[in-house]
């Protein structure tokens, strides 16, 4: 697992929580060394020689805390650049689980403790214990695989992966691609990388348009050609970079010779970096010339090696922010009425161990009652 040094992973907050947010994320970055700790812990067989069984219970422990510390441990973030370079943190899941578990249903059992007293009725602590306890195992546990599910959902209908596949214990799972991953994996640094993302970033099964071209139908000039100082050869360009990287995954498709791909892929990846190369020097000039309409279209335009990681990004986003919003809504009406259904229950449980219990009616007994109270009160009627 990579570490996020701590000037990268550390987001923008304002005054007066940076020094407490600084050191949440200090505490944050030390645990991510932990399952490089716990590796080291692991002790290796000499030749012709086997481990003691102190040796196995020792790796057995090590291999666990590494697994653990990877898991919960870890965590990502994303850059929002338009959003004066806002950084929003997913924060692990040992972080959360702590958080909410112990410190935030402790005091609320304590406080519904503290109202039982009064009258003697402490069920209002089995109400926070079920509302609580159900809420927050949701928020925890629910979103991350809802997440993986729909990004696997609408990787299918895109053509670009938006997961990853792990196999652990001869089982496969998918878990959803990082931000981060989009940023390192998915960015075109040569013409190499634009071979191997497009024969390796579909989708496994995936059999309909490639995402990189719907990614590369996307790219514009930012309406740098419409300005006053502008000019067409960036929309030019990036119409000649669309046709060739068409070509290019034709002929991938079709296993065509290497040295056709070699020679498409470099062509295409030629015009990729001369699209950076214009807007590079389009904003130069929009600078020195003082053309702010120009230079606000140009900033628009993000570098163009990330079409791909931009185009998977947005993808993602959108499938977060749906994905929350649902939690958000399990968490308001699921627990309320879990609760529900639970004293319904309750109440008709009682209820039928109360009739149960009752002595059964009997009409002579209760005529005898009913003269014997009537002769005292001097209006018996001779029946």
């Amino acid at each position: 697992m990579t570490r996020i040094p701590p000037s990268v992973a550390a987001p923008i907050y304002t005054q007066p929580s940076d020094w407490l947010v600084n050191a949440s994320h200090a505490i944050l970055n030390s645990t991510q060394s932990l399952p490089k700790k716990a590796e080291k812990l692991i002790v290796s067989a000499k030749p012709g020689q086997a481990l003691s069984v102190a040796e196995r219970v020792q790796n057995f422990f090590a291999h666990k805390l590494s697994w653990l510390g990877g898991r919960i441990f870890d965590y990502d973030f994303h850059e929002f650049p338009k959003l004066s370079k806002l950084k929003i943190s997913e924060p692990p899941m040992g972080a959360l689980f702590l958080i909410l578990y112990p410190f935030t249903v402790g005091p609320r059992l304590y406080r519904a403790y503290e109202r039982g007293k009064k009258n003697n009725d402490y069920r209002e602590m089995g109400d926070v214990l079920r509302r609580d306890l159900t809420a927050i195992t949701i928020f925890l546990f629910m979103l991350k695989p809802l997440v993986n599910t729909v990004c696997r959902l609408r990787e299918k209908t895109i053509g670009v992966s938006l997961t990853k596949m792990n196999q652990e214990a001869g089982r496969t799972t998918f878990d959803a691609l990082k931000y981060t991953d989009f940023s390192k994996n998915y960015h075109v640094a040569n013409a190499d990388v634009l071979e191997s993302l497009i024969r390796y970033a579909r989708p496994n099964g995936y059999t309909g348009e490639h995402g990189i071209l719907k990614a590369a139908r996307n790219l514009h000039d930012g309406g740098l050609a419409k300005t006053k100082t502008g000019s067409s050869k960036l929309s030019e360009m990036i119409t000649a970079f669309q046709e060739k990287l068409g070509a290019l995954v034709g002929a991938v498709d079709r296993s065509a010779p290497q040295a056709e791909v070699n020679k498409l892929k470099h062509q295409a990846f030629d015009a990729l970096e001369k699209m950076d190369t214009i807007r590079a020097k389009a904003i130069q000039a929009a600078e020195e010339g003082g053309s702010a309409q120009a230079l606000g279209a140009l900033k628009n335009i993000p570098e163009y090696k990330g079409f791909l990681a931009k185009f998977a990004r947005r993808n993602r986003m959108f499938l977060d922010v749906g994905s929350f919003l649902a939690v958000c809504v399990m968490i308001g009406w699921f627990p309320v009425w879990f609760n529900d259904v639970w004293n319904n229950v309750q109440y008709r449980k009682k209820k039928a161990e109360a009739n149960a219990n009752a002595p059964a009616f009997n009409a002579a007994e209760a005529y005898q009652s009913l003269k014997q109270s009537s002769r005292l009160s001097g209006r018996f009627i001779n029946a």
